[in-house]
């Protein structure tokens, strides 16, 4: 299995001094968006699960985490790229739906999705790519919101700053309480995680 640390994106995308060249950034981010989509038929739950899966992504690979930017956000990392990708596309129209805050590739979509895969299948790190996106799907889809924050506040907690959500999470020690157990029931966290997580 790959690990996420080892994930690099596709050589065709990266000019000859390693970095992204500037006309494909866009295009680039819109297709780690589609394989985002596409490696799991179920829709993701929307724009918090959206920023936050892609955000972990980020982590592993600095050149992902460079493209998107991500900032201090009301709730928690955010990528204004990001943002803007879903709403509206540059170079791929009609391939996201939104529906009762669900994000899915329309069928559009999923025959882009499909084309860029052809047309990057001689490309080991597009495996890693779509294995690593898998593996993400995976274990945080099946996440709350507030599971999903906690988690990534108490990982990253440089993204507190300007968080709302803050007090409901950390300082409700009840709920708190509640959240951690759901991580734990579901298998995000192990029991020695989650006694840390208590005590943050």
């Amino acid at each position: 299995m790959t690990k996420l640390t080892e994930i690099t994106l596709p050589e065709k995308i990266v000019d000859t001094n390693g970095g992204i060249r500037m006309t494909d950034e866009i295009k680039v981010a819109e297709e780690i968006v589609l394989f985002l989509l596409g490696v799991d038929d179920k829709p993701l739950n929307g724009d918090i699960h959206l920023q936050k899966e892609l955000f972990l992504l980020s982590k592993a690979n600095p050149k992902i985490q460079s493209l998107f930017n991500f900032k201090k956000h009301i709730f928690g990392p955010y990528s204004q790229l990001l943002a803007d990708i879903i709403e509206n596309p540059l170079y791929y129209d009609n391939v996201f739906s939104f529906q009762k805050n669900k994000i899915s590739l329309t069928p559009n979509g999923v025959e882009k999705y499909q084309a860029v895969k052809r047309e990057h299948k001689s490309q080991k790190k597009i495996q890693e790519l779509e294995n690593a996106l898998y593996l993400i799907r995976s274990i945080y889809d099946k996440l709350s919101v507030n599971e999903f924050l906690l988690l990534i506040y108490a990982t990253y907690p440089e993204y507190l700053e300007k968080s709302e959500k803050y007090d409901e999470l950390f300082k409700n020690k009840e709920n708190k309480k509640r959240i951690v157990s759901g991580l734990f029931s579901k298998g995000v966290v192990t029991e020695n995680r989650a006694k840390e997580l208590l005590k943050v």
